[in-house]
């Protein structure tokens, strides 16, 4: 019990860049140290609690996916993969899309173009992955969004555009996961020009990505950012989800 009493136990914290590289590899040489002055050591690695940016407006993780909500520029948020919704046309008349172009130069629209003249029809929740141009983006996701009010039906009580969007989800959370990307970045799926509220788009969002997650026993996606340029959106996208 005596020499109990006596003994004196202290923890040290590393958390500097780098520190636990250089520990790794200098483990024996400090146990080493710690015997030739008559104590023990022991190491032990705990993993950083990710916080979110402080641009973000809403943050949650369900099974090792962080979800983010935040006003900004879609286009400059440095994600693997972006997201744009395009109409069954291909119209290119929605701003995202024509600010993607605009970004990314012509030759995306001309890809599209070849595109369509293989396929003839787009329907709804198809996803087209033509070359990014000169995008920062690893992968450049258009997703065929249904627009709100054209089907006048339901399926088990829910109306078939909110069925047809967490189809878009889907297909998009699939499409990058095979190209093995790890953060996607997309806008408030279904609202402005597809007609959709922005509380409606943020529930089918949820819906998706729980499905998502909980179907996938792991997964390369690790961030997913819902981005909008309307501060006002973004906190009504918030509260939603």
């Amino acid at each position: 019990q005596k020499y109990v009493e006596t003994i004196v136990s202290k923890t040290f914290v590393y958390s500097n860049p780098g520190e636990a590289k250089v520990l790794e590899k200098q483990k024996d040489a400090v146990r080493s140290k710690a015997v030739e002055s008559g104590c023990m050591v022991w190491f032990t690695q705990q993993s950083a609690i990710q916080k979110p940016p402080l641009d973000v407006n809403f943050h949650t993780c369900l099974n090792g996916l962080n979800l983010f909500a935040k006003h900004g520029d879609i286009l400059k948020e440095k994600a693997d993969a972006l997201v744009c919704p395009i109409d069954g046309d291909m119209s290119f008349s929605m701003k995202l899309i024509k600010d993607v172009i605009h970004a990314g130069g012509p030759e995306i629209q001309k890809e599209c173009g070849k595109i369509i003249g293989e396929r003839k029809t787009l329907a709804c929740g198809d996803v087209l992955t033509p070359c990014k141009g000169m995008l920062h983006f690893q992968l450049l996701i258009l997703a065929v969004t249904p627009i709100w009010g054209k089907c006048n039906y339901t399926m088990k009580g829910k109306n078939m555009e909110s069925i047809y969007l967490k189809h878009v989800f889907l297909r998009c959370f699939d499409t990058a996961e095979q190209k093995q990307c790890t953060s996607i970045a997309l806008p408030i799926l279904g609202s402005n020009d597809f007609g959709f509220s922005i509380r409606e788009s943020a529930l089918t969002f949820m819906e998706a990505v729980k499905e998502y997650v909980n179907k996938k026993q792991s997964q390369t996606i690790k961030e997913i950012y819902v981005i909008d340029m309307d501060e006002k959106a973004i906190e009504e996208f918030s509260e939603a989800a």
